[in-house]
């Protein structure tokens, strides 16, 4: 299956009360998001990542993070991942 996602935002401590998400914490935004992403995604799926991916999150932390992920992802960089996307290069393939 091919699947497509965005704005993530893990790490994002500012998106909960922004974009209004039911979250008390950004611990919880990981941890629920990455159940929901394992629960549908098959280790020979691709899912392409529309961007935002994380935000003022330590780069090891959103690739241990990614490395979870399942499937082969595909990053069409957004303007928050800015040019740490150059750390995601062991995780993902990079679409610019």
């Amino acid at each position: 299956m091919i699947y497509f996602t965005s704005d993530l935002h893990l790490g994002h401590r500012g998106v909960i009360e922004m974009k209004n998400r039911p979250f008390e914490n950004v611990e919880e935004i990981n941890q629920i998001l990455m159940e929901n992403y394992i629960s549908v995604v098959h280790k020979n799926d691709t899912v392409y990542i529309l961007g935002y991916i994380s935000h003022h999150m330590p780069i090891e932390w959103v690739n241990e993070l990614i490395g979870k992920m399942n499937g082969k992802k595909i990053l069409i960089k957004g303007n928050h991942d800015k040019n740490i996307f150059r750390s995601y290069l062991k995780r993902l393939v990079i679409l610019i």
